[in-house]
């Protein structure tokens, strides 16, 4: 009787996990470089301030900012020999190489909103029908002539679908 209930217990909890959302937001409007929340359970971003960069992680529990330049890193790199002649092959697929495009795919984007100004009058008039021709309801691109320079947008996707694009896609 209780092994039933259980084996259900464990897979509602899988199921949950599976369906968590994973919304990755960026914006410099606001100083919050890069935001990755994964459903209430975890959260991390980025920060700038007057003393320097922040990296900030937030648990249901706990809730810290690092400084990262004070985050020291003991790994030691092998240094190359570089009398032997021998090129060095990367050893990657084509495969490999596209497998950031594959989980790129797996996003949905809410919202992108880009000011941009190049300083230059005349290439902003350049840029300006063709960022023009790519504006939709969720992406809002723009040149403007003022100096103002930022950058806006949110995408989200579902842990299966994340797995779906890292492991089913072939």
């Amino acid at each position: 009787m209780v092994g039933p209930v259980l084996i259900a217990c464990i897979l509602l909890l899988i199921a949950g996990f599976a369906f968590l959302p994973i919304v990755i937001a960026f914006d410099t409007e606001q100083a919050t470089y890069l935001q990755i929340d994964v459903g209430g359970l975890f959260k991390a971003w980025g920060e700038a301030t007057a003393q320097g960069w922040y990296l900030g992680i937030q648990l249901p529990f706990f809730r810290k900012k690092f400084n990262l330049f004070s985050i020291r890193t003991t790994k030691k790199y092998k240094q190359h020999d570089a009398t032997s002649g021998k090129k060095i092959q990367s050893g990657k697929s084509i495969r490999q190489r596209l497998r950031p495009l594959e989980v790129i795919s797996a996003f949905r984007l809410h919202y992108l909103e880009w000011k941009l100004d190049t300083g230059d009058y005349v290439r902003n008039a350049q840029l300006f029908p063709v960022l023009g021709a790519f504006c939709q309801p969720s992406r809002q691109l723009s040149v403007n002539f003022c100096g103002e320079n930022s950058l806006r947008f949110k995408a989200s996707t579902q842990v299966y679908r994340l797995l779906g694009s890292l492991l089913l896609r072939h």
